[in-house]
């Protein structure tokens, strides 16, 4: 008698316990994923920054935390958690005590440039006796934005030296008021985007460019990441869009307005790219930003209809060109067929100083004498994703 009414009570405590759990394992109980920055640049290392709290006097024993993140960000806390195929997966698993939270921070790699989140994200209880599976489906809206890896001027000085060399070229024909003059102490009435970072880091205290009076050379950059062929190579998309990053970089550090138009889509608006020139330091978030939202995979408008969609008067439909200006043009394509060459011609006229940057692998010959601009092949080498 006594065993069964223990077997009756076990019974009882077995169902009153599942009731409980099944109608109360996921009140007060949340979860939020985020990264520890909102930017990063190809091949910095954040923080995914995992928090689960569990605000109830009821213990949960095993809850697993799932989701789902591109396989571009790699996590370096080990593989048993991880699942990597077309994504990758995890699988975190927490034991929390009533009026708990439980915070993990797991080293992520960033490969490659684009904007990133988590989906799918789920946190899964299997009972207090493992005899069950209840889901508890949780929205994130953190993201992350990783910026391109910029070429820089010590991998491009060749280009580069031209590009600056065209400038002050230029300003000499074409006398240019904004001319630089010299570097001197921070006076606290200087504009905050005359301060000369480097300089000031040498000398341990602020300095600043001062200049003659008050114009400046634009560079536009004109993006095009159409593919030539039916064959599609991210690789030498990518290749150009560092490119832009870095001679932007570069441009701006020397105090030379830049801006960027490019048929490459934004992840969300799926619009053009399209930066206006400036030339304060802090314009280069700008644009690394806008070249780090742009999706190749969801595809490109063709360049030159992109070109004829503006006026004839390109420079101030586009740029607004109030001061008038001289704009020197650097496009960058991989795409070298005739009617992009014209169209670039259509937009330089006879200047030579205007540079058709070619990224291209190594098999391929380059044969451009009909553009009006200086041409710069590009080489790039192959990899596995190209």
């Amino acid at each position: 008698m006594h065993i069964i009414l223990m077997i009756v009570g076990a019974v009882v405590v077995y169902l009153l316990l599942k009731r409980i759990y099944q109608k109360n394992w996921n009140r007060h109980l949340s979860c939020d994923i985020s990264f520890s920055a909102s930017n990063a640049v190809c091949g910095d290392t954040v923080e995914l920054v995992e928090v689960v709290t569990n605000y109830k006097k009821l213990p949960l024993p095993i809850i697993h935390l799932k989701f789902q993140a591109d396989n571009a960000l790699i996590f370096k806390d080990g593989s048993e958690n991880t699942k990597t195929t077309d994504s990758t997966y995890r699988d975190d698993v927490f034991s929390l005590f009533m009026d708990q939270r439980i915070t993990r921070r797991i080293p992520v790699t960033c490969t490659q440039r684009g904007v990133y989140g988590v989906r799918n994200i789920e946190l899964i209880f299997n009972g207090l006796f493992m005899d069950d599976v209840s889901v508890y489906k949780v929205k994130s809206i953190s993201s992350l934005t990783v910026y391109p890896d910029p070429y820089l001027y010590e991998d491009m000085d060749i280009l580069y030296s031209r590009v600056l060399g065209l400038v002050e070229r230029n300003s000499l024909i074409n006398p240019d008021p904004f001319a630089f003059r010299q570097i001197r102490e921070y006076e606290i009435n200087d504009p905050m985007n005359t301060i000369n970072w480097k300089a000031s880091a040498r000398s341990g205290s602020l300095m600043v460019n001062q200049f003659n009076e008050t114009t400046c050379q634009e560079v536009c950059i004109l993006l095009n990441l159409e593919p030539e062929g039916m064959l599609v190579y991210n690789r030498l998309s990518e290749a150009s869009i560092s490119i832009a990053a870095g001679i932007a970089e570069t441009l701006l550090d020397s105090g030379i307005s830049v801006g960027i138009l490019s048929n490459g889509r934004d992840y969300d608006t799926e619009e053009n790219i399209f930066i206006h020139p400036e030339g304060d330091a802090a314009h280069i978030k700008n644009i690394d930003t806008g070249l780090a939202r742009i999706n190749l995979s969801a595809g490109q408008d063709e360049f030159v209809s992109m070109i004829k969609s503006y006026t004839d008067d390109f420079t101030r439909q586009i740029f607004d060109n109030e001061n008038n200006t001289e704009m020197l043009y650097i496009l960058i394509s991989q795409n070298s067929r005739s009617e992009i060459v014209d169209t670039f011609n259509s937009i330089i006229g006879k200047d030579a100083d205007n540079i058709f940057i070619v990224p291209h692998f190594r098999d391929k010959e380059i044969n451009l004498d009909s553009c009006n601009g200086t041409v710069i092949p590009w080489e790039v080498t192959h990899n596995a994703k190209g």
